[in-house]
C-alpha cells in the first residue's frame, strides 16, 4: 500500500487528483468503494457520478460501501465512450486476459478520457484461491507500452526502486520496523539512487485516450 511518506507518492497524488477532476468516474475491480490508498481521496472522488465495480459482489461488513456494479473487467457492462475517467488499481494481474481489459478501458472512455492503472513488477504472489482471487501476471514497462498502445499517450511512473522491492518482500513485522517513520528519509534517499536501475515494486500508469 502506498504511503504519503513514500518519495514517489506526489506522482500518485497527481494522477488521482486528475482523475477526480473528471465528471463520470468508474473504479474497476474494487472490493469496496475508496479501497486502500483511495480512502484519503474519498472527499474528492465521492460524487453522484463515481461508481465502484467488482466481480461477483459479496456481502460486506457494516459500514463498508459495497460496489455499485457487478461486472467483468474483460467485458465491461458500459456503453462505448460513456465514461470520463477509469481507476483500475491493482487489478490487471488478477484477470486472465489483461489485454482484453485494457481494450475495454479504451472502449468505454470518452475521447480525451483518462485511465489510472497500477500493476506489479517485482512483487510477491498475492492471490487467494480460497476466495477465487488468482494472481496471474507481472508487467514490465515495455509490456505496459504495448498494452496501452491504442491510447493517445501514456505516462508511467516507477513506484520506488530496489529499496521498495525489498520492502514488499519483507515479513510484515520487519517491514513495520525498518520502514517506520523515523527511518523513511534514509529509505527514500537510498531508493532514489536505486531508481537509476530497472528495479521497481510496481508501476503507476496514467493513459490518455
Amino acid at each position: 500500500m502506498l504511503s504519503p511518506r513514500d518519495h514517489f507518492y506526489p506522482q500518485f497524488d497527481r494522477f488521482i487528483r486528475e482523475v477526480a477532476a473528471r465528471r463520470l468516474i468508474l473504479d474497476i475491480g474494487t472490493y469496496h468503494a475508496f479501497r486502500k490508498e483511495l480512502a484519503a481521496y474519498a472527499d474528492v472522488l465521492d460524487k453522484p457520478t463515481y461508481f465502484a465495480m467488482d466481480y461477483r459482489i459479496r456481502s460486506k461488513p457494516d459500514g463498508v460501501r459495497s460496489p455499485d456494479v457487478d461486472g467483468d473487467a474483460c467485458q465491461l457492462p458500459f456503453r462505448s465512450e460513456s465514461v470520463d475517467a477509469v481507476i483500475c488499481k491493482d487489478v490487471l494481474e488478477h484477470v486472465v486476459d489483461p489485454a482484453a481489459s485494457v481494450r475495454e478501458l479504451h472502449r468505454v472512455l470518452k475521447p480525451g478520457g483518462i485511465a489510472y492503472v497500477s500493476v506489479p513488477f517485482l512483487h510477491p504472489y498475492h492471490g487467494d484461491p480460497r476466495k477465487g482471487l488468482p494472481d496471474f501476471w507481472r508487467f514490465t514497462e515495455d509490456g505496459l507500452r504495448a498494452l496501452f498502445s491504442r491510447f493517445g499517450s501514456i505516462e508511467i511512473i516507477r513506484a520506488g526502486g530496489a529499496v521498495f522491492v525489498l520492502k514488499a518482500f519483507l515479513p510484515p513485522a520487519m517491514n513495520r520496523w525498518l520502514f517506520a517513520a523515523p527511518f523513511m528519509p534514509a529509505a527514500n534517499a537510498l531508493d532514489r539512487l536505486a531508481l537509476r536501475r530497472h528495479a521497481t515494486n510496481m508501476f503507476l500508469v496514467l493513459a490518455r485516450k
